[in-house]
């Protein structure tokens, strides 16, 4: 249900992309919308979810310098991970519930987005109705 409903905006968005264009300009126009989308979406999604999840584990790991501790300790001899103990256990748990905050976090952009659809579709009725 949750990918059906990730989904919904496709159709609305791409009917107004070919109902604001000429026809010969559809393809074009819906490139244009793809490249922004992937661009938006793949560029500055997971570079802000990796930031966001840095931070919240430096903030839940009570057992000192996050980045210094947990990171420095991870790689190992040649990048490998071979740290375990307590300390490994909690720089794990951080580093999961940062994860999952950061997560949580940036699915409110889903929020804000039917927000400017909803705008969207109001100023887009009103000038349909010639207003």
């Amino acid at each position: 249900m949750c990918t059906v409903l990730l989904n919904v905006w496709n159709g609305p968005t791409f009917a107004v992309v070919h109902a604001l264009v000429s026809p010969r300009m559809r393809a074009t126009a819906t490139a244009i919308v793809f490249l922004v989308m992937n661009l938006v979406g793949q560029g500055f999604g997971p570079p802000a979810i990796g930031l966001l999840s840095d931070v919240f584990a430096s903030h839940l790991f009570a057992a000192g310098d996050f980045q210094t501790i947990c990171h420095a300790a991870q790689r190992g001899a040649h990048g490998a991970a071979v740290w375990q103990g307590p300390a490994a256990a909690a720089c794990t748990q951080a580093s999961a519930q940062g994860l999952r905050y950061a997560m949580l976090t940036m699915s409110v952009i889903f929020a804000w987005s039917g927000l400017h659809y909803f705008l969207a579709s109001r100023h887009l009725a009103r000038r349909a109705a010639g207003r």
